[in-house]
């Protein structure tokens, strides 16, 4: 009888923390990242703003963007991957308010846009493509999470115009 109950505990135990690394793995940080690339004119320069949304429930912290030019060149086996960081205005972000706090945050700082002042256009050919990726912790959890966005053609992906207010993700 014993040995029963030891094992029902055991087998309880074990379940009770797949149970609660799922639902710590649900929460996991998200974030929709725009599909287009506003170009627009900021203090008479040029600039390519990507947004981002935090659609969950959670607050967001420690937030780092990066944009990357990458061109692939054949080689014998494969392809070689060369990347060329290009400079973002600002790239990390102490926190992101989630989207539901939206009665209380007026200045919509569930959203965020990153800024780059390299032409994308001249830089940006028809074998080469852009990237943009972010990683951010998820302030309950403490889990991190990479997501990316790979923008493949230039005259597809890059829009005239500045991003609308708030969580759309349209260009005006």
């Amino acid at each position: 009888m014993d040995d029963t109950n030891i094992l029902i505990g055991v087998l309880s135990s074990v379940v009770s923390s797949f149970v609660f690394l799922f639902l710590m793995f649900m929460m996991r940080p998200k974030l929709i990242i725009s599909e287009l690339i506003a170009k627009t004119v900021i203090d008479g320069r040029t600039a390519f703003v990507i947004k981002i949304v935090n659609p969950s429930w959670w607050r967001l912290y420690d937030i780092h963007a990066e944009l990357v030019h990458i061109k692939l060149e054949n080689a014998s086996g494969g392809q070689n991957v060369h990347l060329k960081r290009m400079r973002l205005v600002n790239c990390h972000l102490w926190s992101i308010n989630s989207l539901h706090s939206w009665r209380t945050d007026i200045n919509a700082e569930y959203a965020a846009l990153y800024v780059c002042l390299e032409n994308l256009e001249v830089l940006w050919t028809n074998d080469t493509m852009i990237e943009f990726r972010i990683i951010a912790k998820h302030s309950f959890s403490g889990f991190s999470r990479v997501m990316r966005r790979r923008f493949y053609r230039s005259q597809s992906s890059i829009r005239e115009g500045a991003f609308k207010f708030g969580n759309s993700l349209e260009i005006d």
